[in-house]
Formats: structure tokens, sequence, C-alpha cells
């Protein structure tokens, strides 16, 4: 199929229908754009409790640092660009097809 593409600019074979989010979504926080970072450092995989422990200043709260981390994980997740992956008891942050062209060409 790829090969007919490339020659022609035609295919045949299934086709997948996927919801990508309308650019420009809303503006990312510093607070999302250093969890975007930290997440694009890790292999696009990153344990949700590695996360934290990278993110979490000592100076704040831990149900304040939660609470932000909660609304700040609810965007990205809601755009697409993050999803969460269970691997046992660990959770994961993992960046979507759209997480990763965002890091290579807009970030």
């Amino acid at each position: 199929m790829k090969e007919n593409f490339d020659r022609s600019g035609w295919t045949t074979g299934n086709y997948e229908v996927s919801l990508i989010p309308a650019l420009p979504f809303k503006k990312f926080s510093e607070f999302q754009r250093e969890i975007f970072q930290e997440i694009s450092k890790n292999n696009n995989k990153c344990p949700l409790l590695d996360l934290i422990k990278n993110l979490k200043s000592r100076d704040v709260m831990e149900r304040s640092f939660r609470s932000k981390l909660s609304y700040a994980l609810r965007d990205l997740l809601d755009y697409g660009i993050v999803k969460k992956s269970w691997e046992g008891r660990k959770k994961y942050l993992i960046l979507t097809e759209i997480g990763e062209i965002f890091r290579k060409f807009l970030i």
C-alpha cells in the first residue's frame, strides 16, 4: 500500500479515521510544559510516581501539588496528547501519536 502511495499518490486498503484536536488549542501553562518535557525525556513514557518526584518541590504541600498536577494532566489527556497506561501496579503517562508529532514539530 505504501508503495502505491509513494508512486502514484493513491492507495488501497483499510483506512482509519483519527480524532485530532484542532490547533491551536489552549496555550500550555508552564507546569504543563514541564510535564510534557518530563514525559518526552523518558522515551515518551514516564511512571507517574517519577513525574511527581521530579516536579514536586519541598516547599509545596502534597495535597496542593496533587491537585495542581491533576488539573494540568486533565487538559493534556483531553487534548489527546498524553494517555494513561497501567503495567501491573505502576501507572504510566505516555505520549500519544499526536503528542509525539507535537513534540517533534511544535515544541
